[in-house]
């Protein structure tokens, strides 16, 4: 009898055990399948956005053309002060900057002019500071999905930020390595062990975002830091051309 509730005993621990790894592979499984479908998600957002901002621009670039016939028909009919009113008309119109940032690479063109078109609808300075980006030797999908999880935190943080100006500070430069910076305005954040911790309900749904980043760095041994003080956050972040062996 007592040989027989050992063996018991035993294979009913053997079978705790496989659940028990079962349920840990089928939460990872659940953890990796939502962290995809939000880089999905992001993806999808961000080409929608660029294809919103393509638009306008053709559109800018069509009414630019119009302007300018118009003026040269004023002017070859010697009506100067009807070519200078609608010239003043025309320029107190173009008050948005479609096209801020120029780094040489159209894909990261199109998402920093996007969230710098984001976020000044939402009332943030936004400033970048870039060199040509475009020889970076990295999966392109992979630097829309950090860069665009960076300034998507940064616009979010500045939206809850209500103690004076909101404003973001992007550098992204490539040199010996690829230096990424995003500084924005923030109320009081917790860091603990490199991660913070979200106050939204259902955190297992959220906190995604910084997880990728970390994901992405890791891929290209890169490294970052992140600080908040005096009203400002800041995360930076170095990756290396050459990965680290």
């Amino acid at each position: 009898v007592s040989a027989g509730c050992c063996i018991l005993i035993f294979i009913s621990n053997v079978a705790v055990l496989f659940l028990l790894e079962r349920m840990e592979y089928a939460a990872s499984e659940r953890e990796q399948l939502l962290m995809l479908n939000q880089q999905i998600q992001l993806q999808s957002k961000n080409m929608t956005s660029a294809s919103e901002l393509y638009s306008a621009q053709r559109k800018k670039v069509h009414d630019f053309r119009a302007h300018l016939n118009i003026l040269n028909r004023l002017m070859k009919n010697q009506e100067y002060s009807a070519a200078e009113e609608y010239l003043e008309k025309i320029t107190e119109q173009q008050t948005d900057r479609l096209f801020l940032v120029n780094t040489h690479h159209p894909i990261l063109d199109a998402l920093f002019n996007t969230k710098a078109a984001e976020a000044t609808q939402k009332k943030i300075s936004i400033d970048f500071e870039v060199n040509d980006l475009s020889n970076l030797p990295f999966d392109v999908s992979d630097m829309v999905v950090l860069l665009s999880n960076l300034l998507d935190n940064a616009i979010e943080a500045c939206q809850q930020y209500d103690k004076g100006d909101k404003a973001i500070h992007v550098m992204a430069v490539a040199q010996q390595d690829f230096f990424i910076s995003v500084r924005n305005t923030s109320e009081p954040v917790v860091i603990i062990s490199g991660s913070i911790p979200t106050t939204k309900p259902e955190p297992q749904m959220h906190g995604f975002g910084l997880a990728n980043i970390r994901l992405i760095l890791e891929k290209y041994s890169g490294e970052y830091t992140m600080f908040y003080e005096n009203g400002w956050f800041q995360f930076t972040a170095d990756i290396p051309f050459t990965p680290i062996s």
